[in-house]
C-alpha cells in the first residue's frame, strides 16, 4: 500500500506542475457541455446533465489510464519500478486510484445540474460512475497491453473513443435504432452508464430499474481487467 500511494503521490504532482492542463480540461467540460448540449438541444437539461456526468467520467478513466502506462514505457519508468520491487498489482493499483480524480468532473457536471435541472440525487449515483470508470479504466489497460508503439496507441484511442460516444446513447435515446445498432450498443460499458444514470436521475427510480445495467458494467470490468492485467507485460 505504501508504494501505491508514493506512486499515486507523483502522478498528482505530475499533474499539479502543469495546472494549466487542468485549466483547459476543466474549460472543456463546460464547452462541450454547453455547446453539445444547451446550444443543440440534445434533450432536456436534466438528459444531458445525467449523461455528461457518466461521459466525462469514462472519457477520463479510459484516456489517463491509457496515456499514464504508455508515458511510463516511453520514459523507461518500468525498469526503475522493478528496481524498487514495485509489483504489477502496485502498479496498476495506483493507476487504477489516480482515475479517481474524473469524480471530481462528474461531480461539478452534477452541481451545475442541481442548480440548472430538477434532477433527482441518489446514492445510486455513486456506484453507477465508479463502475463505469472501472470499466473504462480496464479498457485503458487494453491498449498499452496489446499496441506497442504510443503514436499507433493515441490514433486507435481516438477511433475507439469517439466510436463508442457516438454509439453510446449520450447524445440520443436508443430507441428507434435499427436493431443490430442495439445490440452492438450492449458491448460498450458507456451506453449501461448513461442509461443507469438517467433511470436514476431523471426518472428518479431506485436499484429495481438499474441492477442490470450495474452488473453488466460489473461484468465488463472484471472482463476488461483481468485480460489487460494478464496482458500488460511490466
Amino acid at each position: 500500500m505504501k508504494k501505491i500511494i508514493e506512486l499515486l503521490k507523483s502522478d498528482l504532482l505530475d499533474i499539479l506542475r502543469r495546472p494549466a492542463n487542468m485549466f483547459f480540461a476543466v474549460i472543456m467540460v463546460l464547452g462541450v457541455l454547453f455547446l453539445t448540449g444547451f446550444v443543440l438541444n440534445t434533450g432536456t437539461t436534466a438528459d444531458i446533465i445525467a449523461s455528461y456526468a457518466v461521459f466525462i467520467s469514462a472519457y477520463t478513466g479510459f484516456i489517463m489510464t491509457s496515456m499514464a502506462v504508455l508515458t511510463d514505457r516511453d520514459k523507461g519508468l518500468y525498469r526503475m519500478y522493478r528496481s524498487s520491487k514495485l509489483s504489477k498489482l502496485e502498479y496498476i493499483s495506483s493507476k487504477i486510484s489516480y482515475t479517481t480524480l474524473s469524480l471530481l468532473l462528474s461531480g461539478l457536471v452534477i452541481a451545475i445540474g442541481f442548480f440548472t435541472s430538477e434532477i433527482f440525487l441518489n446514492w445510486l449515483i455513486l456506484p453507477i460512475i465508479i463502475l463505469t470508470v472501472l470499466a473504462h479504466v480496464g479498457m485503458g489497460l487494453l491498449i498499452p497491453a496489446f499496441v506497442e508503439t504510443t503514436q499507433e496507441a493515441q490514433r486507435i484511442i481516438q477511433v475507439l473513443f469517439f466510436t463508442m460516444i457516438f454509439l453510446s446513447p449520450v447524445f440520443y435515446t436508443s430507441e428507434g435504432l435499427p436493431q443490430i445498432l442495439q445490440i452492438v450498443q450492449q458491448f460498450i460499458p458507456l451506453t449501461h452508464g448513461v442509461e443507469a444514470m438517467r433511470t436514476v436521475m431523471v426518472e428518479g427510480n431506485g436499484i429495481q430499474q438499474v441492477w442490470q445495467q450495474l452488473t453488466v458494467l460489473t461484468a465488463l470490468t472484471v472482463a476488461t481487467m483481468s485480460v489487460g492485467y494478464r496482458k500488460l507485460e511490466f
